[in-house]
């Protein structure tokens, strides 16, 4: 119960005798008295749970509650309705209310529950069925901040772009629509979508073509832009929290292109910038949320560079001294800068990281002959993720803590063993996201896709066995997509066929 108090200031001669008189009338029956509304929480593993009484009077359970009392107080004989206006995120959660409802009965009311569940992978139905395809489709995608998967695709022998998306509380993928016939078949694909739900794809046709882009303004596509005038060997599209875009891509004089790209200046400002920073695989790019950019690439000895974006240039950061087969780049908003590769010769898994404007030397986290693949990334505070593939049969990580110096022992879950996979890590700034792995394996047995939650604090406990999402047969070296917004919400999607190769579909899922 709250009582309302009041204060008696008095004067003169009385002054004298009383002074300054405080009475609590709620005590005596003077007043109106108010009183709470609360309960328990249980199940509330996530971040942001805002509950409202009546409809209003917003109130941000804290991380972790277990009980909770709204803080504004109501009279005796009012009713009170409690409801989750804002449902936790990091990781997705849903939460229902119990005894929310009555009328106060001169107490406060503490028997309100509120049971919190984490959300699962749903919409799993196929985007479209990608007819007469031969060899293997291509496939891109991504999650926005209001939950919407998008993702686009070939089809038609490859011939025609697609797209399709779902948003929640739906569980159906829309039918697939054309965002433009190419004229020949598409070889290279890759998208990106921005947290405001708005996107850039671009494709090439064939290795001595130019490549083409539109622009995705979240509910359609402008028109397709001729971008560029040489082939390309590779292509990325890495998008900023605010709609703008980085294109990259290695020309095939084996040098580095790329494009700063928004919705503002995307039909006019065509073409690429070429610079010579690159000769070549290994190649990574990246981008934070305000659009801080980093690339990893090789020399023409394959020896790693770093370099970071400023302004209109690349900047060479860092050169570790080591050759590499393949590399893996994140860069956050403050630019901390984390890289893993695996040396072309000895197989070691090495990581280098800048952080508060300081490069680490090459670190050894594993010795060689078992590593296949590696991703990384890191949050807003500088908090830094690393997992990797070992084909004997386990998906590592490990940690390092803005605070800390050091990596923290690796933790591995079990998968099965294989002659090939692609490790992706989707990880939001608040740290929260998912890492995947596709494992691939020789002769007729299938691959295998995996998805489980991570975080870059160690407050998720990391899986002794990995959960497989999906068991897939088709003839093909499959693409594999993996994305996260900033509350937490995913979508995970590949290809695959359902008679040997001759006919092939899109299985995409989302956890909103």
């Amino acid at each position: 119960m709250q009582a309302e108090k009041v204060s008696l200031d008095t004067s003169g001669a009385q002054g004298l005798l009383l002074g300054s008189l405080s009475l609590d009338l709620g005590l005596f029956g003077g007043g109106t008295p108010t009183y709470t509304v609360g309960g328990t929480i249980t199940g509330y593993n996530g971040t942001g749970l805002v509950l409202q009484n009546n409809g209003g009077s917003n109130y941000t359970v804290p991380a972790g509650a277990t009980n909770f009392t709204l803080p504004s107080g109501i009279a005796d004989g009012s009713t009170f309705s409690v409801t989750v206006a804002t449902a936790p995120g990091n990781p997705p959660q849903q939460c229902m209310v119990a005894g929310g409802t009555g009328t106060i009965n001169a107490a406060d009311e503490v028997g309100v529950s509120i049971s919190c569940t984490d959300n699962t992978w749903g919409a799993t139905t196929v985007g479209a069925n990608m007819t007469g395809i031969s060899g293997a489709p291509y496939l891109a995608g991504g999650i926005d901040n209001n939950g919407k998967g998008v993702i686009v695709y070939t089809s038609n022998t490859n011939q025609n772009l697609m797209w399709s998306s779902v948003s929640a509380p739906s569980t159906l993928w829309a039918a697939g629509t054309s965002i433009g016939a190419t004229g020949s078949a598409i070889t290279m694909l890759d998208f990106d979508i921005s947290q405001n739900g708005t996107g850039i794809g671009i494709w090439q046709r064939g290795l001595l073509t130019p490549f083409l882009s539109a622009y995705f303004n979240g509910s359609a596509w402008s028109s397709i832009q001729n971008v560029g005038t040489t082939s390309h060997n590779s292509l990325q599209i890495n998008m900023n929290a605010a709609g703008g875009g980085l294109i990259t891509a290695i020309e095939n004089s084996n040098s580095l292109a790329f494009k700063n790209t928004a919705a503002a200046d995307f039909a006019t400002n065509i073409g690429l910038t070429a610079t010579s920073i690159c000769s070549g695989n290994p190649y990574d790019a990246t981008t934070s949320s305000s659009g801080r950019a980093a690339v990893g690439c090789g020399d023409a000895q394959s020896y790693l560079q770093l370099y970071e974006r400023v302004g209109s240039s690349f900047i060479l950061e860092n050169a570790p001294g080591i050759q590499s087969q393949n590399i893996d780049t994140s860069i956050n908003d403050s630019g901390n800068i984390l890289a893993a590769y695996i040396g072309l010769y000895d197989s070691n898994l090495y990581l280098s990281h800048r952080s508060g404007g300081i490069w680490s030397g090459a670190t050894v986290i594993e010795n060689g002959g078992d590593v296949n693949d590696a991703a990384t990334a890191i949050d807003s505070t500088g908090n830094m993720l690393v997992a990797w593939y070992r084909l004997s049969g386990s998906l590592c990580i490990s940690r390092k803590l803005a605070a800390n110096t050091s990596w923290s022992v690796a933790q591995c879950a079990t998968v099965d063993s294989g002659v090939g996979g692609k490790v992706i890590l989707a990880v939001n700034d608040a740290g929260y996201g998912y890492v995947g792995l596709m494992r691939a394996t020789g002769g007729s047995s299938p691959r295998r896709y995996y998805v489980d939650s991570v975080d870059t604090r160690g407050q998720i406990a990391f899986p002794a066995t990995l959960t497989i999402r999906r068991t897939n047969f088709a003839g093909h070296s499959p693409p594999f997509v993996l994305s996260v917004n900033a509350t937490g919400q995913g979508m995970w999607a590949t290809t695959d066929s359902n008679n040997g190769g001759t006919s092939y579909f899109v299985f995409a899922e989302v956890l909103q």
